[in-house]
């Protein structure tokens, strides 16, 4: 571990300005070795790329007697999840390194804010790192580099979220592949994909998905939501009423239900034109009202005691019945 922190610390040094926001650093060891530093400039996503041969001496050398290749994202959801995915991964181990000693392809991924790194065969041994493979990958396309390295432990029954990150990369690296304009607009896609079978792939994937799988479809993909419109497909949650108006018990679960769902949509990476819409379709400040309305004075006061936020204290409060 410590001779590729080393490594990583040396080329960091070279390739990375002053302004730059370090998320994620990746190692491939295929034929060549291969860097990736993945950063932030100005709010603006990129990865810098940097390619060594294995007999390079990190001992005695040269500064800038390499490329450095700087690969920037038409699109940044895909990214960001994938950085979001290294910075939440669990481990019951400070500083796991998963590599075993037989021979063949590796990959390994420093998280300079937690100090982690993790290192990784040609095949996933568990689905729980299936996303550090789909981030190996997801750089390999933009780099242009074949993927036959690094594979994810295949299940026989994908989750959607499954299939829709492995659909959406598969729509990048055909972009990547096909199309000569990178600089096209979200407006663009569907008339750029038309002979193809994705907009159909992704509308039936999407049309499958509860509500929050298509809220995280939002949040994790370059292009499957905009294809499925997963947007339009978010509809109110069905609330049991009859249960609502007879049990305190399940007035207060949906009430703290609907305002965490709230809550997760307000913190996501989504811009505040897509929350709004989110919100409106889930119909969740009506419902929230309705429930509310289901409740007494005293109800009411119990309710904004289970909650140290003052906001919300405020929020539950107004609901007091002058007449109750």
């Amino acid at each position: 571990m410590n001779k590729i922190i080393n490594e990583f610390e040396y080329l960091a040094n070279i390739v990375l300005d002053n302004d730059d926001e370090l998320f994620t650093i990746l190692k491939a060891e295929i034929e060549e070795n291969h860097y990736y530093f993945v950063c932030a400039k100005k709010n603006k996503y990129e990865v810098k790329h940097v390619v060594l041969n294995k007999d390079y001496d990190f001992d005695n050398y040269n500064k800038g007697k390499f490329d450095i290749e700087k690969m920037k994202f038409k699109k940044d959801r895909r990214i960001r999840s994938l950085i979001n995915y290294s910075f939440n991964y669990e481990i019951t181990e400070e500083g796991l390194i998963t590599t075993s000693n037989k021979k063949g392809p590796k990959f390994y991924v420093y998280v300079p804010f937690n100090n982690h790194f993790f290192g990784f065969d040609d095949v996933s041994e568990s689905e729980k790192n299936n996303e550090f493979y789909n981030y190996i990958n997801y750089l390999f396309l933009y780099s242009d580099i074949e993927n036959k390295y690094f594979y994810r432990l295949d299940s026989d029954n994908l989750e959607p979220l499954d299939e829709v990150v492995i659909l959406d990369d598969e729509i990048s690296y055909y972009l990547e592949k096909n199309v000569s304009n990178k600089r096209f607009k979200s407006k663009n896609i569907k008339n750029i994909l038309k002979k193809t079978d994705y907009i159909k792939r992704c509308k039936d994937l999407c049309s499958m998905m509860c509500n929050n799988d298509l809220i995280i479809t939002m949040i994790v993909t370059d292009y499957v939501s905009i294809l499925g419109e997963a947007i339009n497909k978010i509809r109110p949650e069905i609330l049991d009423w009859q249960g609502i108006k007879k049990s305190k018990k399940i007035r207060f679960d949906n009430i703290f239900n609907l305002i965490s769902n709230k809550t997760f949509i307000l913190e996501s990476l989504l811009t505040d034109p897509e929350k709004e819409k989110i919100i409106k379709n889930l119909d969740i400040d009506h419902q929230v009202d309705m429930i509310m309305d289901c409740l007494n004075n005293e109800e009411i006061l119990e309710l904004a005691s289970k909650t140290n936020n003052w906001n919300a204290k405020l929020s539950i409060m107004k609901f007091i019945h002058s007449n109750k």
